[in-house]
């Protein structure tokens, strides 16, 4: 189950990076899409040294545009991201963000032909429903902008992940990986441009250090891309999306241990309620995973 265990991995990754997406919205940069702009530069820089792996040559002009495609959405999605982490707790947008292994269990049933037996498509929903209770006020639910915003952006994935699993069949995760790379690099260059003021302000005002911990985080994410490329080279879309939505058992222990020991740095809230009911998510998560990965 090799896949499995670099989904998981992968989770952990995309977990300690929006940990540090978190404070660097709130805490450091003015402008909601500067982290955008520090992606766009690791994205071109990522794509640059893959290039002498990668094989390009193996796709024809139509997988080279759904690649170029892929960046252009991931630019959405990452703009939806970030506007929804400006304005919410980080445990809360990850758990709105797990309604996308729903989009992909649809979608790849009607494009890829992936079927499975009860089990694992209850697995899917329970992780799913699991993710998706961190984002419940257990006084009141809301469904506010960051709802929204993460909705869309769970769209935007879901398409990106089908169109993924097409291009695999074509080139390696290496070819794969370095092409979407390029394509955030291309059509993010407009959203660099706008934040390079932001960037520089912040540069001047507090030294290279929050640029340093930006990029960062910023490269933790794109491992975390990086390594669920090549689990889903591997498994099925469907399977692999639900398992990495095991993300938000990583964010909320990671938030909560920085809002312990650091809570100048992020804020989390934690009560009684709150806590029984992540305790129920958890347990939703945790028991989908095993239906999932079996």
């Amino acid at each position: 189950m090799l896949w499995a265990m670099l989904v998981l991995l992968s989770a952990f990754l995309y977990a300690a990076s929006n940990i540090v997406d978190r404070f660097q919205v709130t805490k450091q940069f003015g402008k909601h899409f500067s982290l955008l702009g520090i992606t766009v530069v690791i994205s071109g820089i990522m794509s640059l040294a893959l290039f002498p792996l990668s094989d390009y040559h193996a796709m024809g002009l139509a997988q080279l545009g759904v690649g170029l495609l892929i960046g252009a959405m991931a630019v959405a999605s990452l703009l939806m991201y970030y506007k929804a982490l400006k304005i919410e707790e980080v445990s809360t947008v990850i758990g709105i963000w797990a309604v996308e292994p729903i989009f992909v269990l649809v979608l790849a049933y009607l494009f890829l032909g992936e079927a499975f037996g009860p089990l694992r498509y209850a697995g899917v929903f329970m992780i799913t429903v699991g993710a998706m209770l961190l984002q419940f006020r257990v006084t009141k639910a809301r469904f506010g902008a960051a709802f929204w915003l993460m909705l869309g952006a769970g769209v935007f994935e879901a398409i990106e992940i089908i169109l993924l699993k097409y291009l695999l069949s074509f080139g390696g995760f290496t070819t794969v990986f370095s092409l979407t790379r390029l394509g955030i690099f291309l059509f993010g260059l407009p959203v660099l441009a706008l934040s390079l003021r932001d960037i520089r302000s912040v540069v001047g005002k507090r030294g290279l250090a929050p640029l340093g911990i930006a990029g960062f985080g910023e490269l933790l994410g794109v491992s975390g891309a990086f390594l669920f490329v090549v689990a889903i080279s591997l498994g099925y879309a469907t399977l692999v999306t639900a398992l990495a939505y095991t993300q938000p058992l990583f964010v909320l222990a990671l938030a909560s241990l920085a809002a312990y020991f650091y809570p100048k740095i992020i804020e989390e809230r934690v009560n009684r309620k709150l806590l029984i009911a992540r305790g129920v998510s958890i347990a939703l998560i945790i028991l989908g995973s095993i239906a999932v990965a079996v």
